[in-house]
Parts: C-alpha cells; structure tokens; sequence
C-alpha cells in the first residue's frame, strides 16, 4: 500500500513579507492494509529552517495526493534573538521519547504533538535549550507546575555549569503522577548577570480505569451526562474506593459495543473528548473546566459540531453560536450574555423525557 503526501509551510513577518516558502513531498509503503487505519502509528518529520529573529505567522498545509485531501494549519510564532542576552532560554518542546548518542546528547526526539499525556505512556518529557555566551557559564533553572485553578502542585530547581554554549535540558513530568486536567509549565533560567523566562501548557488525562482514588471520583462525576446514569453514579459515590472502581468497571462494561475486543471504545470515545473539551473551552475567566461548561457539555455528548456559525458583532444582539449537527438533525445555540466568551445553552439538553444534568 503505497502514499503519497505534500507538506507547504510558508512564514510571513510582521509587515507580510514572505519569510520562508518551501515545499516538500514524501512517499512511504505499507505491508499491511490495518496500518493504513492505525491511530497510533506515525510519520515524524523534522524540517529545519533558516530565519531572523522577529514575530512570524506560520501557515502549513498538508497534502494527501491520493486522496486528495488537505489540512491546514496557521500559529504565531516568537523567533528570540539570541545575540541580544547574555543568556536565554528556548521554547519547550513536549516529547514522549528521546534518543540520545554515545556522548549523552540528543539524537532524535519523538514530540507529543497535542501536548497532552495519559497513563498509558510511562514517560511525558518537557525538553528545551539554555543559550548562554560564555562556556563557563553557571546557572539555575527553576521550575513550577500550576493547575488551571493556578495552584502550584510541583515546583523544583535544577543546576548546570554549562560546558558549551547550549545545554540540552529535560524534565520527566511523567515522574509526578499529576491528575488529570490542564497544567501550565513556568521556566526561569538565571545566571549571574541575566535570565529569562518561558511557559507552555500542557493537558493530562487517563486512558481506561482511573487507578487512583481522585481520579475515579473526577471520572464518575464527568459521567453526570450520560443519559439515565443518575442513579449508578449515586451509588458509586457512596461506596468505598475498590467496590467503587468495580461498579465503574462494571458499569462501563455493559455499554462495551465490541467486548470482544481488549478496548472499550465507547468509555475511551467518552472521556477523550471529555479531555478535549478542557483543551477547547477551559478559561481563566471562571474556576469551571471545559468539560463543566456548556459547549463542554453538547461536546462530550455528540462529539465535535458538523459546522458552526459565529456571530459576535450583530447589531441588537449578543454573542452567539449556532452549532449543526446534521447526522442526528439537531442544532444548538450559545450566547455570552456577559460578553466574556461565557456561552450558555439557551434551554435545557433533552433525551426524549431525560434532562441532561448540567452544572
């Protein structure tokens, strides 16, 4: 089974001139046609490019020759000028493996491209560069873990003399056993004379039955949108952690379309899109997740909306959304009523005589 595929990336600066207009093509062979179908396997590509410091839009597509299908995707970029400080420090790049050579440094990395990790993958590695003039140079990295109520659940400092002009640096953040939901990575690198600073966010989620007793209880109360599951999770609740994580077991069980395989695709389809809606509508404006919002809610239920209408500037109205569903004839409107990006669902959620419960 053979393939074809073409990349474009292009990058403008500030004032649209074309920074970078490249194009390349690939073509790679499969033995076996379930690879074709694989959610896991993957092709890494590591393009490098040549550009001057500055603020740039990068725009790339990627092209399916074969059938002739194309995404695209377009994000802000900061290139740092690094002649400017007498240290500095990179953007992080998150990665579920890293190969090194025979001299200890990096060799290859496998990025985790949506920044999100779940326990299935032992190790979620935070990996990025200190730039510093001087070979000599002495510094600290210090490091802060918050969750998105910005609480700090880990913090910790690393030392380094560094022995040539750019250190490779690595965080296992696999290693701190965090619950699941979204964190923001802070990094200060100082030295003697200078510092600098960087940030990224990142989500956590589990992969099947939750292991922990937090995480089980974050679980079975996510599950309050299933319709008719009211009275099962009033019964989890009151049960201690191991009969507790048996009903949870159980309960998923009977909805299992294919038990006959090791996956329970109706539970991961569940709480993977609970794990993106708190990527898609957490905001720092209330202490809700995405999952607990409204849009979270219509999102976990029928997954991501076949098309939606935005309507933010209409004279006499507030913000709204129109979100379509054609395969089950249904739509949905949301208004910010406060003008903050708050969307509400106008009316309740019904199944037939089932309210859904929302927060």
């Amino acid at each position: 089974f053979i393939s074809q595929y073409e990349c474009t990336v292009v990058a403008t600066d500030k004032n649209d001139n074309v920074a970078i207009n490249k194009t390349f093509e690939k073509k790679f062979i499969l033995k076996e046609f379930e690879k074709t179908n694989s959610r896991s396997d993957f092709i890494y590509l590591n393009p490098t490019f040549k550009i001057k410091p500055g603020n740039y839009v990068f725009k790339v597509e990627f092209r399916d020759l074969n059938a002739r299908k194309s995404i695209y995707i377009k994000k802000k970029i900061k290139v740092k000028d690094f002649r400017k400080k007498r240290i500095l420090i990179s953007d992080i790049l998150f990665a579920n493996k890293l190969i090194k050579d025979s001299d200890g440094q990096i060799r290859k990395i496998i990025p985790n491209i949506g920044k999100k990790y779940n326990n299935i993958h032992k190790n979620f590695y935070a990996y990025f560069e200190v730039v510093s003039r001087e070979k000599t140079e002495k510094f600290e990295i210090l490091y802060e873990i918050e969750n998105f109520k910005r609480d700090i659940v880990q913090e910790g400092k690393l030392e380094f003399k560094s022995k040539r002009n750019r250190e490779q640096v690595i965080i296992n953040l696999g290693k701190f056993n965090l619950y699941s939901g979204r964190y923001t990575l802070f990094l200060s690198v100082r030295a003697e004379k200078g510092r600098d600073d960087t940030k990224k966010s990142f989500l956590v989620y589990w992969v099947g039955v939750p292991n922990t007793e937090k995480d089980l209880n974050l679980a079975i109360e996510q599950m309050r949108y299933i319709p008719d599951a009211k009275k099962e999770i009033k019964k989890m609740k009151k049960l201690p952690f191991e009969k507790k994580r048996q009903a949870f077991i159980d309960f998923w069980k009977d909805k299992d379309p294919y038990p006959e395989t090791p996956t329970n695709e109706f539970l991961e389809g569940y709480f993977t899109r609970v794990a993106n809606s708190n990527e898609l509508f957490t905001t720092p404006i209330t202490s809700q997740e995405g999952w607990q919002t409204d849009m979270g809610m219509v999102y976990i239920l029928f997954g991501p909306p076949n098309e939606i209408q935005r309507h933010p500037f209409e004279a006499g109205s507030k913000p709204y959304q129109i979100w379509f569903y054609y395969s089950i004839n249904r739509s949905f409107v949301f208004v910010d009523e406060i003008g903050f990006g708050l969307y509400r669902l106008t009316g309740p959620l019904r199944f037939s005589n089932y309210e859904v419960l929302r927060f």
